[in-house]
């Protein structure tokens, strides 16, 4: 190295001593001659210590002194270059490094200067953008290929937490999102490390989450980060749920639905880096945009595949059409109905099988159908195969591709021939009905909703003595002041409401318009009212059927002058009747009857003061039927009308209280009651009241029921579907062909198991199972038992037990088919909810009895569950058991077994420990 003065290399010397990067000096051999500052503290040496080295020391890829020789051969010509290589320091640890040498000439001799930098950050930055990239690059394929929302959750949780290194890698989602999208959060533990899941029940790991989505929820693209010290007053989630950094996004919106993706580390801080940071920002922002459009993809294929299980699986004729109205698919209902074989009828143009009068009326309609997606109720006559034909109504929906373009047609009709013929006959009904109304003895009046009179009878006119055509469409009922006074206006609108009702006898003046022709006139009526209802149940219209009683009032009215005729009728009335004078409160006279409903003496209601005493001896109640009764004899003298008819619960003489209806007459300043005991009446309606509940309530377990069944029947189907469209696939594999095979058998074998099962509740419900009783060996029966479940329970490893009767050779009567379904039902039962442990199952011999047993220590059955667990259409389901396939129907046909047998059915459990069901046969059948 030469300089122009002593000054300069002593100023150069002393740039290269402390420059920031790494310099070393050698000669051509290798031998380190001169190093600086830097290069002693990037590996660790001491100057004198460095000094004794040779780049082959430090150097990790040019060890030996060929490589170094040949390298230096090439800088001979070259004089410069720059190259990337590793250094080693003192500790042994390896560094990557960037190095500039130059070739120098010192006095002749050749001197290699090689200037080093540390590029470990670069190098890492490098080795972090690549892994940015790559991680994309494998959550591309998984959010754009998956059909499965879970799925796709899972293996994107798989790649982060594999990326990020991290112990605990979740995704949360708000409160609504579960009910909503039909997927729960997802939350991913590392191999090896134990720790409580956030997803717990737990008191704390609730906390953390609402305190996830409440004080600590970010904005969208925003990254949270904490870190938790030992040293700090950590919140009491971090310390139990074991995390030490956390790191959380808000993914953006998806139907106004928020989701949180997150990691933790649980065991060691850790810093995040802004790569990182940035990084785990756009997979959120990926999965989110892949989570929305997989729901609408799901919801569509969901819908699809709703359609096309219900129609595959209805008692309904169901075909299925392309775009060109060509006939895909159809039902054996179909095939049967039609009388045609598949081949028949396959890749034919429906129109084909059409009257020629319908077949331009498809033509047109089928384009509408495809674009409006739905049709309901279109009516077609179709040719059955032997020529005729028979009136359909057709509903149906269309089915699309994932991009959204018309793909085939769901149909079903029902054959409408027979109401057809039905309606005509209607039509004939209702010109009969027509012309009985009108000759009906009975006055009858039809109103619209409004109130407004729209029919009357002929009856009508003669009652009144004018033409319909003077009131129909003018009068009112609603308007009408009398129906105001009389107080009937509360009648008429429960009629509205969908009551049938009897109105209180009454006096009506005819309501004309005032420069009629005609005159008013008055008469007593004795009027029910009723609605007409639509087959939604709705009310469209009212009936009031009048009666004239006008001359039985009259009569009464003769009949009640003549006070010996008055005794008579109410001594031997069928009814307790009392007279009561409305000034005094005397009570004149009560009748037999009175004495043998009530119980009391004439001495004992001698007045009405001791009647209300002695009746309703509850003093608010007495107040309250005082004040009641007073009015309806007021109302009723002042309008010389009935005394309106009210139900009181009035006490007897020995104690009981009956329900009692109390109406009555005013006589002058008189009244005469009339007491009608309901209380027989009012049991049977109360009885019917709790048959209607125990109905609704069974109603309500069938709703239950089928959409368990729904969920049965709809799951193995997706699985037969789904895999048998997989099974399509160019050049599939013959091990994943035999692993779609199985999946598709195990689908269509629970399928089966569900359809059996609703097979069987029906054949016991219409009792078509009958008892075929033969000699059977109990022991063996039990070892065959033992024998066909020890696979199953060796499996779950657990201990199947079987203790038969000690005889043996015991034999004794009853149905084997029968008997071997109820034990497979309860050994079925004890294995699929028994996790580990033991199930024993055997039989004792009490008296005239055989008392049968399966014990399990299973996960056992909630206390507020046991009382119905035989019941139809129950099924417990715990949290622990939602993964467990099953209908719920088995213990209810179970019982139905050993009911048919004669037997007794019970159980007994206790939850945690384990559940005993029993049973009893008789020896004798």
């Amino acid at each position: 190295m030469t300089t122009p003065n002593q000054k300069h290399t002593d100023l150069y010397k002393s740039l290269v001593l402390n420059s920031g990067d790494a310099m070393y000096l050698s000669n051509f051999n290798g031998k380190l001659i001169e190093v600086n500052k830097q290069a002693c503290a990037n590996l660790g040496y001491s100057r004198e210590e460095l000094l004794s080295l040779s780049l082959s020391d430090i150097d990790n890829e040019y060890k030996t002194e060929e490589q170094i020789g040949n390298f230096f051969t090439i800088l001979e010509h070259e004089k410069y270059c720059k190259i990337t290589t590793h250094h080693k320091r003192k500790d042994g640890s390896i560094f990557p490094v960037e190095i500039s040498v130059s070739l120098l000439n010192e006095n002749g001799s050749k001197l290699i200067l090689g200037i080093s930098r540390d590029i470990t950050d670069h190098v890492e930055a490098k080795q972090n953008l690549f892994s940015y990239i790559d991680t994309l690059e494998k959550i591309n394929p998984i959010i754009q290929n998956s059909n499965d929302v879970e799925k796709m959750i899972w293996d994107v949780l798989n790649v982060v937490q594999e990326v990020f290194k991290t112990d605990r890698t979740f995704l949360l989602s708000a409160p609504n999102t579960k009910d909503r999208f039909q997927f729960p959060p997802v939350e991913l533990i590392k191999s090896g490390v134990s720790c409580i899941s956030i997803l717990d029940k737990s008191e704390i790991a609730h906390t953390y989450q609402k305190e996830l989505f409440e004080k600590r929820k970010c904005d969208d693209n925003e990254v949270f980060t904490s870190n938790f010290s030992q040293s700090e007053k950590n919140e009491s989630f971090a310390k139990e749920l074991l995390i030490k950094s956390e790191m959380i996004v808000a993914i953006p919106n998806v139907n106004n639905t928020n989701f949180l993706l997150g990691v933790h580390q649980c065991f060691k801080l850790r810093e995040w880096t802004k790569l990182e940071e940035k990084l785990f920002i756009e997979i959120s922002r990926r999965l989110g945009n892949a989570i929305k459009q997989l729901i609408t993809y799901h919801n569509l294929k969901q819908s699809e595949k709703k359609y096309k299980t219900l129609f595959d699986n209805a008692p309904l004729s169901y075909h299925s059409l392309n775009r060109d109205g060509d006939i895909i698919d159809v039902n054996n209902t179909w095939l049967s109905f039609l009388g045609y074989n598949k081949e028949d009828v396959l890749g034919k143009n429906y129109g084909d099988f059409l009257h020629p009068d319908w077949q331009q009326v498809f033509d047109t309609n089928f384009q509408k159908f495809k674009t409006l997606g739905y049709v309901n109720d279109v009516h077609f006559k179709i040719r059955h195969q032997k020529g005729h034909y028979k009136y359909i109504s057709l509903q149906g929906c269309t089915g699309c591709h994932p991009d959204g373009t018309f793909k085939q047609t769901y149909c079903v009709f029902q054959d409408i021939t027979a109401k057809k013929k039905a309606e005509d006959k209607l039509k004939e009904s209702e010109e009969k009905y027509r012309l009985l109304m009108e000759q009906s003895p009975f006055v009858v009046e039809v109103y619209d909703l409004d109130g407004v009179q729209i029919s009357v009878n002929k009856a009508y006119e003669e009652l009144w003595q004018i033409p319909k055509e003077l009131t129909i469409f003018k009068f009112n009922i609603l308007k009408s002041p009398q129906v105001h006074v009389n107080g009937f206006i509360d009648y008429l609108k429960r009629a509205y409401a969908g009551e049938s009702l009897d109105l209180p006898d009454h006096l009506y003046k005819s309501e004309i318009e005032a420069d009629s022709n005609y005159e008013a006139r008055s008469r007593w009526l004795r009027t029910r009212v009723y609605p007409i209802k639509d087959e939604l149940d709705a009310v469209t219209h009212i009936v009031v059927v009048h009666t004239d009683i006008t001359d039985q009032k009259e009569a009464r009215k003769a009949l009640i002058k003549s006070q010996d005729q008055f005794k008579i009728f109410i001594q031997q009335a069928p009814l307790p009747l009392s007279h009561v004078s409305n000034i005094t409160g005397e009570v004149k006279y009560i009748n037999k009857r009175f004495l043998d409903v009530f119980g009391y003496t004439h001495d004992d209601v001698s007045t009405m003061e001791k009647w209300w005493q002695l009746a309703y001896p509850d003093p608010e109640y007495r107040k309250f039927v005082i004040e009641n009764w007073g009015k309806a004899v007021e109302v009723a003298t002042k309008n010389k009308t009935d005394i309106i008819p009210e139900i009181y619960n009035i006490s007897c003489k020995d104690g009981s209280v009956k329900q009692i209806l109390v109406s009555g007459i005013t006589l002058g300043d008189d009244f005469l009651s009339m007491l009608v005991d309901l209380t027989a009446q009012k049991k049977i309606e109360q009885e019917l009241i709790t048959a209607k509940e125990k109905a609704e309530e069974n109603e309500k377990l069938k709703t239950a029921f089928l959409a368990n069944m729904s969920h049965e029947i709809r799951t193995p189907m997706n699985g037969i579907m789904g895999f048998a469209d997989l099974l399509q696939t160019p050049e599939l594999s013959s091990e994943k062909r035999e692993k779609y095979i199985r999946i598709i058998l195990q689908s269509g074998e629970r399928m089966l198991t569900t359809i059996n099962a609703i097979i069987e509740i029906s054949k016991i419900e219409t009792k078509q199972i009958v008892p075929f009783i033969t000699e059977i060996n109990l022991a063996e029966l039990i070892q065959n038992q033992h024998a066909f479940f020890t696979p199953e329970a060796n499996k779950k490893d657990i201990t199947l037990y079987c203790k038969p009767l000690t005889d043996k050779k015991f034999i004794f009567s009853t149905d084997l088919t029968l008997l071997n379904s109820i034990f497979t039902n309860l050994i079925n039962n004890a294995i699929k909810y028994t996790n580990s442990g033991s199930i024993v199952f055997g039989c004792t011999k009490r008296n005239d009895l055989l008392e049968f047993f399966v014990k399990d220590t299973g996960i056992g059955i909630p206390k507020n569950v046991q009382h119905n667990i035989f019941d139809r259409f129950t099924r417990v389901d715990q949290e622990n058991t939602k993964a467990i396939e099953g209908s719920g129907l088995g213990l209810s046909i179970t019982k139905s077994y050993v009911e048919l047998l004669g037997g007794k059915i019970w159980m007994e459990s206790e939850e945690g420990i384990g559940s005993k069901f029993f049973f009893t046969l008789p020896i004798k059948s």
